[in-house]
């Protein structure tokens, strides 16, 4: 070895354990350079991220992910100790059309409510057209889940439902960036105007706006109007 950190480069080039041979090794060989303890001093500690979710039967886990592909992704969606810590699980863009489709998609101990893109919109619209979209909503059996479902509200991609245990509206939504701010808000209004807005109602969902620029956000300004507090602070995470 001729340099600091060589051994590491060396043994990095090992594809295979058949393919390494240590002959006459010796360990005064392996330094480090002598500024490494000064510049990993400096470096700013990682904070251990304070536990958001909570065990109890006073409360609820919601996780909510626009997931851009159910079926191609539920593995290591199902897999993450945070999808299996949340008792209701809601997720857009789906992109799933079909019951089969779906019913690959099962999560133990979970029912399922799914609404494809295709079936929100009526023939002709935009977002119609797209192959993508969808919504869909996992919860534990030990909710009391009960969908609302309204014939009047069209060109809306959403899954409104109460948790009849727990007294709250969830209005589970989705905007397309071929749908305008202004149809996506209309339909909106309408579907919480007729939930009734004295409700306990929370809005999840993508309204892809960006709710921590300064710049103009007619959803968020609209929601406002309509009594809704944004409780999103900070950059979503992956």
């Amino acid at each position: 070895m001729f340099g600091t950190g060589m051994g590491y480069t060396a043994l990095s080039r090992v594809r295979t354990l058949e393919g390494l041979f240590l002959i006459d090794l010796h360990s005064d060989k392996f330094y480090c350079n002598d500024k490494i303890d000064g510049v990993i001093s400096q470096m700013k500690q990682m904070k251990k991220k304070e536990n958001i979710l909570k065990q109890s039967y006073e409360s609820i886990n919601i996780l909510f992910h626009n997931i851009e592909g159910l079926k191609n992704n539920f593995n290591v969606f199902t897999n993450h100790y945070i999808t299996q810590k949340a008792d209701l699980i809601c997720l857009t863009q789906t992109w799933i059309k079909d019951n089969h489709d779906k019913e690959t998609c099962n999560i133990n101990g979970y029912k399922v409510i799914h609404k494809s893109g295709l079936s929100s919109f009526i023939a002709g619209h935009t977002v119609n057209s797209e192959n993508r979209g969808g919504i869909a909503i996992y919860f534990r059996e030990t909710l009391s889940i009960k969908e609302i479902v309204s014939n009047k509200i069209l060109n809306f991609g959403q899954i409104t439902f109460e948790i009849e245990n727990f007294n709250i509206t969830i209005i589970v939504c989705y905007r397309s960036l071929e749908q305008s701010k202004i149809d996506f808000l209309t339909n909106l209004t309408n579907s919480i105007q007729e939930i009734g807005i004295e409700k306990r109602i929370f809005l999840i969902g993508n309204f892809n706006e960006n709710t921590l620029t300064k710049k103009s956000k007619p959803i968020e300004k609209q929601l406002n109007l309509l009594g809704f507090i944004n409780i999103f602070k900070n950059s979503t995470t992956t």
